[in-house]
Order: structure tokens, then C-alpha cells, then sequence
């Protein structure tokens, strides 16, 4: 049988993690840490029980899962210390707009690339715009 996992060495090195490297997200903390997110949630829950952590800020997600949800980036709570508020998600029309940008700015990039118009940057972009 494991031992609880407030003794475990997982639960203070994630702590001094947070210290060292500042707010970080469930998915950088994983990564740091070399253990699945579904066990960083709880240590996330266990700390947050015990007044050790706080949600800093909300960022916004990128990844293939939920893209442009909106993530918490923990960090450690020194007194006073209150959850920032979840931020209200993008409404339709902002959705649209982003959506417009993005693609307007595909289509002309590959318009300029294929009449040899592009350059040294184009590649890139339309990586990052994809």
C-alpha cells in the first residue's frame, strides 16, 4: 500500500517547483514533474486544500484538446492571496472574428507564396497560422 500522498516526495517537489519556476499550468507542471495530469490534479486538489497554492492567472489554451479554453496557472499563496475569477469565454462573434483574421491571413500568404512574392518569413507564419 503507498503512503498518503501528502508524504509522498511528489507533493514537496512539486512545491519547489512552483517556487523556483513560478506560475505554472497543470500541463507544465506534469512535464516538470514526469507524471500523468490526471495525478497533478490531485496534488493540484491537495494543495489547494491545504492553502499552499492559488490560481494566479488564466491563460489561454492552444493545445489540439481545448483550443482557446482557458487554463489556470498556479502559483504559491503567500497571504491574502484569492483565486483570480475564471475569464467569461470568447462569444460567437468574437469566435467569427478570430476565425476571419486567421483564415484572411492564410489565403494571402499562400497567394504571395505562389506567385514567389514570399518571404523569408512566410513559411513560418503559415506554420504558426495552421
Amino acid at each position: 500500500m503507498s503512503p498518503p500522498r501528502r508524504v509522498q516526495p511528489v507533493y514537496k517537489l512539486g512545491l519547489r517547483l512552483l517556487e523556483e519556476n513560478g506560475p505554472m499550468t497543470k500541463g507544465e507542471l506534469a512535464a516538470a514533474l514526469g507524471i500523468d495530469k490526471r495525478n497533478v490534479l490531485e496534488y493540484l486538489r491537495l494543495w489547494r486544500e491545504d492553502g499552499k497554492v492559488y490560481i494566479c492567472s488564466w491563460v489561454r489554451c492552444n493545445g489540439k484538446d481545448t483550443p482557446g479554453d482557458h487554463t489556470p496557472q498556479y502559483a504559491l499563496r503567500t497571504e491574502g492571496e484569492k483565486d483570480k475569477p475564471r475569464p467569461k469565454p470568447m462569444t460567437d462573434a468574437q469566435k467569427h472574428m478570430r476565425y476571419q483574421r486567421r483564415n484572411r491571413a492564410k489565403i494571402r500568404m499562400r497567394y504571395h507564396a505562389a506567385r514567389g512574392q514570399a518571404n523569408m518569413f512566410t513559411p513560418l507564419t503559415i506554420k504558426v497560422l495552421e
